[in-house]
Parts: C-alpha cells; structure tokens; sequence
C-alpha cells in the first residue's frame, strides 16, 4: 500500500472502529500525505460517522478548512487570531476570492486587492509596475471581491483587521458616478481602461522593444501612435462607442421589500399588494435609465467623446475608451513579443518606461 493508503486505513481503525461516540478528536495537518479530494472524503466519513465528537483540525489548507462539515474557523497569523463564526454564512460570491488569497494576504502587512486570478496577466503587470516585494498583490476576482477585500466588509472584517489592504480596479466603462463612489470606498480606479491599457502606451511598447531586442528595428513612439489612432481606434470607434453604452445601460433590478415591513404583513393581499408597489418603482426605475430619450442622450455623450478623442489625436483618453485586452494583441508584434503575456513579463524594460498608474 501506498503511504496515503496506509494513513487512511490506521485513522479509519484508531477513530472509526476502536474509537468512541463523544469524544474530543485533535488533529495536526489532518489533509498531510492525502491528495486533496481523498484528504475532504475521508475526514467528512469520520465526522459523520462519530456524529456526538468534537472535532479540532490544524490545516495549512484552506479548502480542507471549508468543508461543509465544519462549524467554525479560525485563521492565525503572526499577531491575530479571527473567527469566523459560521462558516456557512459567508457569502458563496466572497468563497474563491477567500480560498485564494488568505493566505496571501495574511502573510504580508500590507496588501492590493486586484481584478483578476493568481498568476493571471494582471498580477504581472501590477507587481512589475510596483516593483516593492514587500507589497502582495492578490488577485481576487472582480470589481465586487476586490471592494470587499480593500474595504474589509463580511468575512474580511474578522480575518486581516490588522493589514493594510488597498483597492484597485479597471476603469472599464464605467460612468463617472460610479467612478466617485468606488473612489470614495477604499477603491482607486485605474486612469486608463484596464491595466493591460498600459502596456498599450506607445513610450511602454517602444521602450519594450528596445530592452528585449528581438526585432532589427523598434519601432518610434510616433509609429505605435500612429497604429493605435489611425489602424485600430478609427477603425473601431463605433464599435468602442457601442460597447460603452452596453456597458451604461445595464442595470440591476430586484423585487424586495425590506424585512421590517413584510413582518407587519398578516394576509396574501397586502403582501401582494406591497410587490405590486415594488414592482413599479423598479419599473420607473428601469424606464428612467433606459428610456427612449435618456439611450439617446448615452449614445450621443459617448460617441462625442470617441470623436473628441479621435480629432485631437489624444492617446490618453483613447487609452481610456478603448478597451486595453483588445488593443494590447494588436500591439504584440510591434514589441517583438508572442503574446501578450510574453509583454507583460518585460521587466528588463529600461526605468524609464514605466508609467505611474496613480493618477
């Protein structure tokens, strides 16, 4: 038998067969030895099996921690102990940022929440730009997660009360009023469209080329300017300004009534109706934002300021209106690079091409 196997049979005997109803059962590294599947199948087994024991596990792994079996957790770091009361209460949306990036977190003082997945091309970027070791970036997921992780709101309040956490997000296309608020929460938007929006920037992509030397002549500045204006924003711009009025005219309905009035509800008309009248407001609400008038009023402001953009050949605000995944495997070639991801690992790139994303 294999060591896995040999562990499992012995726990099987000691606990199971030769064990007791009741008991306190402490476990070090309970998952050691056993792949991750085989490690939850096998303590839920013995969990249920003794069903009047009290079981106490030390893990270094977080999934094995958030089985459903378990009642409660609580995470350790060098000077904080947090519980987290009811597993089962933790909002399922919070889960794969906080599998992912406990540890991570927990680990450093100080800490950026970003868009995005762990070794994805935005953790490259991000801790290239910073270029401070000291510093975690975590990637956490989307625009939601990375508002919940910087703002320690739900399970985050109890798990890193003691780390300094900041937020940032893509500017995508989002409005300016949404834009305020993010900024007022703990949250920095991005000056361009997304981070992938900065490797777009002709002094970046030039200075790229320079360092890594694979291609007999790098291009000048004026030539990936003049690509990004001429072959891919002009091109594209009706298409640009299309998508950013998708993106302002979504909007997020619900049919609610709060708890305290639905408690003073005793009969099925009443409660019928308080959702009529709920409804309704969501109706108006749906018919204010996306009216004939106010689709007109959108389409205008934003194709107004593609053409804007477009007249003064500005490479800022098209950085801005563009989005920055699509325009960066256009610009590859022109780096000397394969992919994007190829770009995003040019750390030789001379000092003097970074650009500060604090703006």
């Amino acid at each position: 038998m294999s060591d896995g196997e040999k562990q499992v049979f012995s726990l099987l005997a000691d606990i199971v067969v030769l064990g007791e109803d009741g008991r306190l059962v402490i476990a070090d590294e309970p998952e050691l030895n056993l792949n991750p599947g085989l490690a939850d199948k096998l303590w839920d087994l013995i969990e249920e099996e003794l069903t009047d024991s009290v079981f106490i596990s030390g893990t270094h792994c977080v999934s094995f921690a958030m089985r459903a079996n378990v009642e409660k957790i609580y995470v350790l770091n060098n000077s904080n102990i947090a519980e987290i009361k009811n597993v089962k209460d933790i909002d399922e949306k919070e889960l794969p940022a906080l599998l992912g990036s406990i540890p991570a977190i927990l680990a450093s003082n100080r800490a950026i929440a970003i868009e995005g997945r762990e070794n994805s091309i935005d953790s490259i970027i991000y801790r290239w730009v910073l270029g401070d070791k000291t510093v975690e970036i975590v990637a956490v997921g989307g625009c939601e997660e990375v508002f919940a992780v910087s703002n320690k709101t739900g399970v985050w309040d109890a798990l890193a009360p003691t780390v300094r956490i900041s937020g940032v997000i893509d500017r995508d296309s989002r409005a300016a009023i949404d834009l305020s608020i993010l900024e007022d929460n703990k949250v920095t938007v991005l000056n361009y469209h997304e981070i992938e929006s900065y490797l777009c920037h002709p002094k970046i992509v030039k200075g790229i080329a320079e360092s890594i030397a694979t291609m007999e002549r790098p291009p000048t500045g004026a030539e990936v300017e003049d690509k990004i204006i001429e072959l891919l924003f002009k091109k594209n711009l009706i298409q640009i300004a299309a998508r950013r009025v998708f993106a302002r005219g979504t909007l997020h309905l619900g049919l609610s009534i709060e708890k305290k009035l639905v408690k003073g509800i005793s009969d099925p008309a009443t409660l019928e109706s308080a959702l009529v009248t709920a409804a309704g407001n969501e109706t108006a609400k749906a018919l204010s934002a996306l009216g004939e008038e106010r689709v007109g009023e959108i389409t205008k402001e934003e194709f107004d300021k593609s053409q804007q953009a477009l007249a003064g050949r500005s490479i800022e605000d098209i950085l801005k209106l563009m989005p920055g995944k699509n325009l960066l495997r256009e610009l590859v070639p022109m780096a000397g690079c394969k992919n994007s991801l190829a770009m995003a690992r040019g750390r030789e790139a001379p000092e003097q091409t970074r650009l500060s994303t604090s703006s």
